[in-house]
């Protein structure tokens, strides 16, 4: 019997058009009231964790449905989720400042392990000033976006911003070419319009958030659970690899220098259609964790992904849905290795859900930093099953497919940060700049010349500039990979399988480094050089 390939939406659907959940919120808030501080600490992050579980659970419905004929009350959602942040930054101040023998009261009646390793986090960790209110400025950018029309040479119709970008990975290079300039073209006639977006989010975060871009880079960083200078020194230690990567992409283009546009074509001729995308998936998840494969099987069977046709949508997502304790994935599939890796990806979102499905409802929230880890890790599974059963041009293309990785998170997203980072400067200190011109400089510095046509436009059709909550979205997807490839240098079978959901539970209650150190026997520095020793072995693999 084939699968069902159309999610069902049926058991999160929101009852009353969100009214009765909008009640449950209400109710939740008043409890929250009703009493102080020290007393019922549990049940007050209880009810935060649960008033967050439903927003989140009502924002993915919305996601999801994507109805432009429905007005969805996306600012009520809004405002109910500032309500419960506010209330749980109240009470992460709370314990931050109380005397010693208050904390260790409510210490008393704690018997969950992971509830004291929160409220010892909490303790020792100035809660951030609150998020900056970006709702308004983002809903301009989605609309900016939606109006853009890509025309592409030898296309009656015009294209999608999504189905523009999607053109990256097609097979013939003309239309790689069309497309990107294309995009370049139509993005440039609308610069003004995003520069103004863009800065009227930076001046938001600048007055909300803090006044100075160091200031915006150690929130981002205390968001992510790291210090600052733990983030230079990632970057530090990447940028030393610098040469290898140009070294590996020339090996991979074998040309002295390579088109921005064909970075992420693959070369092999291999179909996976989807019937054997899930049991490659689920027998490459086996390789590691058996409760990982049962579970990646468990998301086609219980409907909960649905495949649409890559040409027809140009994004993949997973939605938790986390007060009713499930996800759903929509996956634009077209059969290549691309996609089927994308599928991955999202399973690999969806493995984290499960993972916290169980835990108590505040600790479901977790930083970016390792919001990419097991996604990241399921490719990287599928990626080594294939090169242990694949034939030779296959193998060839998992190769290349493992150093396009390491150059996304170790050169394209440097040169996003270092853009980032010098927006915020000029925007800092007044200084009037091109955003195509700041981009296309940042992408010469990291590839040092060898990537051709540069993406000027990154910035417009990059969303994680305006979407994000705080600012600098880029490392935590280089952390994230890094830390994938942490673990799968873990030498057994066992230690990866009970590694991976550990990490993922505590990652919401510990600091980086002593997440590291409890669940990999390392410290950051170590996890960093051991990361990139075997990227850099892959490299060397590739070159015999």
């Amino acid at each position: 019997m084939s699968l069902s390939l159309t999610w069902d939406l049926t058991p999160v659907t929101p009852s009353n058009g969100c009214k009765n959940e909008f009640e449950q919120m209400d109710e939740m808030l008043h409890h929250l009231d009703t009493f102080k501080f020290l007393q019922h600490p549990l049940l007050r992050c209880t009810l935060i964790g649960n008033g967050l579980a439903l927003c989140s659970e009502l924002d993915s419905y919305i996601t999801c449905i994507d109805s432009p004929s429905i007005e969805w009350p996306l600012h009520t959602l809004h405002s109910y989720k500032k309500r419960f942040l506010t209330a749980k930054d109240a009470f992460h101040t709370y314990l931050h400042e109380a005397s010693i023998d208050t904390f260790e009261k409510i210490l008393l009646d704690v018997s969950d392990s992971s509830i004291s390793d929160l409220f010892q986090f909490w303790r020792n960790t100035p809660p951030l000033e609150g998020m900056a209110d970006l709702l308004p400025v983002r809903q301009r950018y989605a609309a900016a976006t939606q109006r853009l029309n890509v025309h592409v040479d030898n296309r009656d119709e015009p294209l999608s911003l999504s189905e523009a970008i999607q053109l990256r990975s097609h097979t013939d290079p003309a239309v790689r070419r069309a497309g990107f300039n294309g995009l370049e073209e139509t993005c440039h006639l609308q610069q003004i319009e995003f520069e103004k977006i863009y800065r009227d989010i930076a001046s938001i975060r600048f007055q909300q958030l803090a006044p100075t871009t160091d200031g915006l880079l150690h929130i981002a960083a205390t968001a992510n659970h790291l210090q600052v200078e733990e983030l230079h020194e990632m970057w530090a230690l990447i940028r030393q690899e610098r040469h290898s990567l140009h070294s590996a992409m020339k090996q991979l283009t074998e040309t002295p220098s390579w088109n921005s546009y064909d970075v992420w074509h693959q070369k092999s001729a291999e179909r996976f259609p989807i019937e054997q995308a899930r049991r490659l998936i689920v027998n490459s998840f086996a390789t590691s964790s058996i409760e990982m494969a049962t579970f990646a099987e468990s998301c086609f069977e219980r409907q909960w992904i649905q495949v649409i046709p890559d040409h027809s949508h140009g994004v993949s997502f997973c939605a938790s849905f986390p007060a009713s304790k499930v996800s759903r994935i929509l996956i634009a599939y077209d059969d290549s290795l691309v996609s089927l890796l994308a599928l991955a990806h999202e399973i690999g979102h969806a493995y984290h859900n499960h993972v916290l499905q169980n835990v108590h409802p505040l600790l479901r929230s977790y930083p970016m930093s390792i919001a990419e880890t097991a996604s990241t890790f399921a490719e990287m599974l599928v990626l080594n099953h294939l090169e242990r059963i694949g034939n030779s041009a296959l193998r060839q293309d998992v190769q290349h497919q493992r150093i396009r990785r390491s150059m996304m998170n170790f050169l394209i997203l440097d040169a996003r940060f270092l853009f980032e980072q010098r927006i915020y400067e000029a925007l800092q200190y007044e200084v009037d700049t091109d955003f195509s011109l700041m981009m296309a400089n940042a992408y010469d510095e990291v590839f040092g010349g060898y990537q051709l046509h540069q993406p000027r436009s990154a910035w417009i059709w990059t969303p994680h500039y305006y979407v994000t909550d705080v600012p600098f979205y880029n490392f935590p997807y280089t952390f994230g990979y890094l830390l994938a490839l942490g673990i799968q240098s873990l030498d057994s079978m066992t230690s990866t399988e009970s590694a991976l959901p550990a990490i993922l539970r505590d990652g919401g209650t510990l600091q980086m480094q002593q997440l590291i150190r409890r669940h990999l026997d390392c410290s950051l520095t170590e996890l960093y050089q051991q990361a990139l020793q075997m990227v850099q072995s892959e490299y060397e693999t590739n070159r015999l």
